[in-house]
């Protein structure tokens, strides 16, 4: 199978890191911003714009750089190229697709935490629409944690949406959630049988 995994929110737990460094700063300069805990990215504050700006330039390079990937990513990821599987790594992260000299550290820095981290793949795109790639490189499958997106993707190929708090409300056709990745794994391996079933 093809099998598309974003980074952030899938490969790493984005979500629980700016949520501590996000309050840590609005505690810290007096801010009262916290709206709600359920929304994605800095939308879980108030003015989430200037938040976002914030969070960009004090704390998504070390994030970036130092990040923990979530326990087994690797495992289950060399599993899978063993068994034949091609993996492609999409990701949406700002400023990753701007042909400027912050996207190209920031596409390098992806680089090197995926080489340090031990996670393998086929190829690696740095997309601000995911759609035409997903298309393009025909994916049988797609992990994803966008709610905003998954509803555009699950139209072009089946999603596997890694639960987190944004999107625990999130129901549509052609997704089903997973929890962990060896929860990934399980459901990738029944994919392939109904696919094989069904040819």
């Amino acid at each position: 199978m093809n099998i598309g995994f974003d980074i952030d929110g899938v490969l790493t737990n984005e979500e629980d890191y700016i949520f501590e460094c996000m309050t840590k700063y609005c505690y810290e300069n007096h801010l009262n911003q916290l709206i709600d805990p359920t929304g994605y990215e800095t939308r879980k504050f108030k003015n989430s714009k200037e938040l976002f700006d914030v969070y960009q330039e004090k704390y998504v390079w070390e994030y970036a750089m130092n990040g923990k990937p979530r326990l087994f990513a690797s495992e289950v990821i060399h599993k899978l190229k063993k068994e034949g599987h091609k993996i492609y790594i999409i990701t949406s992260r700002r400023p990753s697709y701007i042909d400027s000299e912050k996207g190209q550290r920031m596409r390098d820095t992806i680089k090197d935490w995926l080489e340090k981290n031990d996670i393998v793949y086929d190829g690696l795109f740095f997309e601000p629409d995911k759609t035409i790639k997903i298309k393009e490189l025909k994916l049988d499958v797609m992990i994803e944690d966008n709610p905003i997106t998954i509803p555009i993707f699950k139209d072009i190929t089946f999603i596997l949406c890694f639960d987190n708090r944004y999107n625990a409300d999130l129901v549509c056709p052609n997704m089903t959630r997973v929890y962990s990745f060896y929860d990934i794994y399980e459901k990738l391996q029944n994919l392939q049988k109904l696919k094989q079933n069904n040819k």
